[in-house]
């Protein structure tokens, strides 16, 4: 599916491919280069989305083809009326994740060349070259690490440290955008994130989920004594020497032990896709 601007063909195939896109994603260019961005917040006025059931099934016919609006909210009678026995979705489908993934190549190999000949300061590129090379990369989360800035960064060290602290928040949006964007309440919003930590903001969830590798007990982490300063530099020190010995990649998280429980499932799916392909 050819598409003149790049940050279209982005936004576009995550439409086709996931049930619930993201609505603050959108396109533009400059200094002719293609971008596609993202809106940090919801900060706009809007009407009650629960009163719009016609008009949500109305733009998924116009995003996705006819018949897309009644195949969101139909389940699977509608489903099987609309795509009947025919291979064309499963092939249409197929077809289209092979050639992103070809086009994912592409653009990462652009991107890492243009990085390279220094026409782009990329910090990511930056860090994996530093990994590359031996040189340990730590992390450590001391407040709330949010979205873009913790991924290139953070999610980029060799071992992430973080404080333990019911202060202490990893997440990608407000709780606020969260329920706009889940058609949720924000009760219900913090009620399903004690039932699914993968939706949770504190710190500890996400240790569950395997993305921190230590967590760091300290009082008051506003205003840390001298004993805690100290606890805090040890544990540093001693993550730079752990990866000195044992180099490690951001992908090794999934198998730490703090994670056997969240985590089965993926490391499940990990290993039929490794047999598969």
């Amino acid at each position: 599916m050819p598409f003149e601007h790049q940050g279209r063909r982005v936004i576009v195939g995550q439409r086709l491919t996931q049930g619930s896109p993201d609505i603050f994603l959108g396109w533009g260019r400059a200094d002719e280069r293609d971008f596609y961005v993202r809106q940090l917040s919801d900060l706009k006025g809007g009407p009650a989305l629960e009163d719009l059931e016609k008009l949500v099934g109305l733009l998924w016919d116009v995003w996705l083809g006819p018949g897309a609006g009644t195949r969101q909210v139909g389940g699977r009678c509608a489903h099987c009326g609309v795509l009947r026995k025919s291979d064309v979705l499963d092939e249409t489908i197929s077809s289209f994740a092979k050639d992103y993934a070809k086009q994912t190549e592409r653009d990462y190999n652009a991107f890492a060349k243009a990085t390279r000949a220094g026409r782009i300061k990329a910090a990511v590129d930056a860090y994996i070259a530093a990994r590359k090379l031996g040189h340990p990369i730590v992390a450590l989360i001391v407040g709330k690490a949010i979205s873009g800035a913790f991924l290139a960064h953070g999610l980029q060290a060799s071992e992430i440290l973080a404080l333990d602290d019911e202060g202490i928040e990893i997440h990608v949006m407000s709780e606020a955008s969260v329920a706009r964007v889940t058609r949720r309440s924000p009760k219900e919003v913090s009620e399903l994130a004690r039932i699914v930590p993968s939706t949770a903001r504190d710190v500890r969830s996400f240790a569950g989920l395997g993305g921190v590798d230590r967590r760091i007990k300290v009082h008051n982490p506003d205003l840390p004594d001298a004993q805690s300063v100290e606890s805090v530099r040890r544990e540093i020190v001693e993550a730079i020497q752990r990866v000195r010995q044992i180099p490690k990649e951001p992908w090794a998280r999934v198998d730490l032990h703090s994670a056997d429980a969240a985590r089965e499932m993926s490391r499940r799916v990990r290993q039929e896709i490794e047999a598969e392909w």
